[in-house]
């Protein structure tokens, strides 16, 4: 993954503003190859976190002052930021256009693709990228995915980099930052072979982000509004409980301890509490996994070659053995928890702790960062 840099390379801050938590990371590289220079994190309190729509005034306020404090107290070099975009604030579409000379080829998938977007013209703005060839009909066709925003969506994130006197030089689609996350991990075929087919799940709060890729290269990416508060809403209500001792039960088999309280009825330790909890989060787990198999049977039904060997788990929920357990069964077949920092020195990363969560729910603000270093050794 690291060019050899003569010069310490140090890429923008990147900032992801995700529904659990806020986070901020820079990466630099160097003759060493790439490290994490600087990471903070603030978790969003338990009532922002609960919000379905993170544009609220109070969300607002409470970023603009939990990302001042962090730049200020951390290492992070320079006032410029990259920033991740995904959730309900961004919009999915395929086309399929015949080829032709570039000039055309990108007006033809612009006017396709405000079409299956719904914009209206100067409305809105619009990103793509190449995710194969395909056959329709008898016509060789190339695929593409493009990403939109509204422009309310890009005046509040633009908004909220100026309230902070930064820089923005990147907004970076969620599903184009996870795949930098995993460009080539795992490729262990033999010279000659096809390149494997990958699917990676971003399982968050409140969105799941899949994707498929082959070769390097993107090839569907689907947003489902489920995710972890969606788990913690259902055993709060079946149990009768707060929603942090919800929460907190819920991610039992990753954080042992049960909540502090002397009433608490589900101690650690129990084996009734898996059962329970398996029973409970069965319903949302199968809603989750049928997201998925609509990405693995729209890849196996266009693209040749064999499917992928396993999905890839990444997120703030990735770290919970219990939901693995539950999409393997529901999928059959085999879900690991996504290794995103591969090649990468976790350097300041490490100063965290293991109690500020798994490394998986790191990987937008890192794909965000590797786009840019990908960007800066494509220029040299």
């Amino acid at each position: 993954m690291a060019a050899t840099w003569k010069k310490k390379w140090i890429s923008p801050i990147a900032l992801d503003t995700g529904h659990d938590a806020i986070k901020l990371l820079q990466l630099q590289a160097g003759p060493q190859g790439l490290a994490v220079r600087a990471a903070a994190k603030q978790r969003l309190p338990e009532l922002l976190r609960r919000q379905d729509h993170p544009e609220g005034f109070q969300r607002y306020h409470f970023t603009l002052q939990a990302v001042r404090k962090m730049l200020r107290d951390g290492r992070f070099q320079g006032r410029r930021v990259a920033t991740v975009l995904s959730g309900e604030g961004l919009d999915l579409a395929r086309v399929r256009v015949p080829a032709g000379p570039d000039p055309q080829l990108r007006a033809a998938v612009l006017r396709c693709a405000r079409e299956e977007l719904g914009y209206a013209d100067g409305e809105g703005s619009i990103s793509y990228v190449a995710a194969g060839q395909v056959r329709q009909g008898h016509d060789l066709c190339q695929q593409f995915l493009v990403f939109g925003a509204a422009d309310q969506t890009l005046q509040h994130r633009l908004g909220l980099v100026d309230d902070l006197r930064l820089t923005c030089t990147r907004i970076e689609p969620a599903p184009c930052a996870l795949h930098q996350c995993f460009i080539g991990s795992g490729d262990d075929r033999s010279p000659g072979a096809p390149a494997p087919a990958r699917v990676v799940v971003d399982l968050g709060q409140h969105t799941t982000t899949v994707l498929t890729a082959q070769g390097g290269q993107l090839t569907w990416a689907r947003q489902a509004p489920l995710g972890g508060c969606h788990f913690t809403r259902r055993v709060a209500e079946k149990l009768h409980l707060g929603w942090e001792d919800a929460e907190q039960l819920r991610r039992r088999p990753h954080h042992p301890a049960a909540p502090n309280h002397s009433d608490f009825p589900w101690s650690p330790g129990n084996d009734q509490v898996d059962r329970v909890l398996v029973d409970l989060l069965r319903e949302p787990a199968a809603e989750l996994a049928q997201e998925i198999l609509l990405c693995l049977r729209y890849h196996g039904e266009t693209f040749a070659g064999k499917g992928p060997r396993q999905i890839v788990l990444t997120g703030g929920e990735a770290a919970s053995p219990l939901v693995r357990r539950l999409l393997e069964k529901a999928l059959q077949q085999n879900v690991c928890a996504g290794t995103c920092f591969a090649g990468v020195a976790q350097g300041a990363l490490t100063a965290l702790g293991p109690a500020d969560g798994p490394l998986g729910e790191w990987a937008l603000a890192l794909g965000v960062c590797l786009a840019e270093y990908r960007c800066e050794v494509a220029s040299c």
